[in-house]
């Protein structure tokens, strides 16, 4: 599906203003599409330079990757991607390091590095905390071998991406047990095949679909009808007096920010404080690609602002009063506490637990673009 709106959207060829063109007008429908393009992107950006050194690369995607991002600041997916594929451009070249050293060492001699105890402590931070030099010249061969090495790592990267999901829903089985009622709120193809494979493996359960603030949980009931699935399909106003019957909450998400806090459409932090309430646990499905090294140290910055008119309909607005003021937000941001378990493509992690795993997907020297 997202392939097919990949190209209408992108060409390989796209030069970096129209790309930022497309994004600014949100042509790309869904956060793998956005995660796709932006990687097609920065392949076709990284493959046509000339660098003679791993800063020059470097330098040149982080500038483009403000550019990106601040086509379409609220959409995180973009500046996670960049990150991403700057984390690589450092791994490959420390890892031809790491070629060039073991190629210039004598097999014959073996030096042993004296441990950090034993050295002057001066000495010994310095041996500790010594940062690589990006901007060292590599030689011919190391050039030809540096690009090739990213190209393939970033295509790694993709298929990890794109398969994502596949290692989500593997873990249905261990979330999900027999005779359970399970609430899940509007439309999330990853909660929808996390159920269906749940489905499949046997389980026997009712869904309580939340139709949530854009009205497509009608479209998730209609999905889960279809395998077979009971399901009962209430208003977000109902929310509260259904949880006590509910025993998991599944939802999607739009983005989880550094302190395990969620990104999510609106009115999903009503419903994970009902659930707070009721002592009702809730597991989040999501692709550690959506994963940001951003804090929220501005909740209301992350707001997206819409047209009330996909909550209020046009024969409505006329009668209101001209004073009054329709704000419609697409976003909600809830607290990590709120949250009881991120299901991820690397396993399941309590959100107290998600910034360990911002070291092994970002440099921390990229987390400010």
């Amino acid at each position: 599906e997202y392939m097919g709106e990949l190209s209408r959207t992108f060409h390989p060829t796209m030069d970096l203003d129209s790309f930022v063109l497309s994004l600014k007008r949100k042509q790309a429908c869904g956060s793998l599409a956005v995660a796709n393009q932006t990687i097609s992107f920065l392949v076709s950006f990284c493959g046509k330079g000339r660098w003679q050194t791993a800063l020059e690369m470097i330098s040149a995607v982080r500038e483009a990757g403000k550019k990106l991002i601040d086509s379409n600041p609220t959409n995180m997916i973009i500046g996670n991607i960049v990150r991403r594929v700057l984390h690589i451009i450092r791994e490959e070249f420390q890892g031809i390091l790491e070629i060039k050293e073991e190629s210039e060492s004598p097999r014959s001699s073996v030096r042993l590095m004296p441990s950090a105890s034993t050295l002057r402590p001066e000495l010994a931070t310095f041996l500790i905390t010594s940062p690589i030099d990006y901007s060292a010249t590599m030689n011919t061969g190391q050039v030809k071998e540096f690009k090739p090495r990213v190209m393939e790592a970033v295509e790694q990267l993709r298929t990890e991406i794109a398969d994502a999901h596949v290692s989500i829903i593997e873990q249905a089985e261990q979330h999900i047990h027999h005779n359970e009622v399970i609430l899940v709120y509007g439309y999330s193809t990853t909660v929808l095949s996390f159920l269906r494979e749940a489905v499949r493996k046997g389980r026997k359960f009712e869904v309580i679909v939340a139709e949530g603030s854009d009205c497509r949980g009608h479209e998730m009931a209609r999905e889960l009808v279809g395998e077979g699935v009971q399901v009962v399909l209430i208003a977000d106003q109902a929310l509260f007096a259904m949880m006590a019957r509910v025993n998991l909450v599944v939802l999607g998400a739009n983005s989880v920010l550094a302190n395990g806090g969620l990104i999510a459409r609106s009115g999903v932090h009503m419903l994970a404080l009902a659930a707070k309430h009721h002592s009702v646990p809730v597991i989040v499905c999501v692709g550690l690609f959506k994963l940001s090294p951003r804090f929220p140290s501005n909740p209301d910055s992350l707001e997206v602002i819409t047209s009330p008119s996909f909550s209020i309909p046009n024969h409505e607005t006329a009668s209101l009063p001209p004073t009054l003021l329709p704000i419609s937000p697409t976003l909600d941001y809830v607290p990590p506490e709120l949250i009881s378990m991120y299901v991820t493509n690397l396993g399941s992690y309590n959100s107290t637990y998600i910034y360990r795993l911002l070291a092994d997907l970002y440099s921390e020297a990229d987390y400010d673009l």
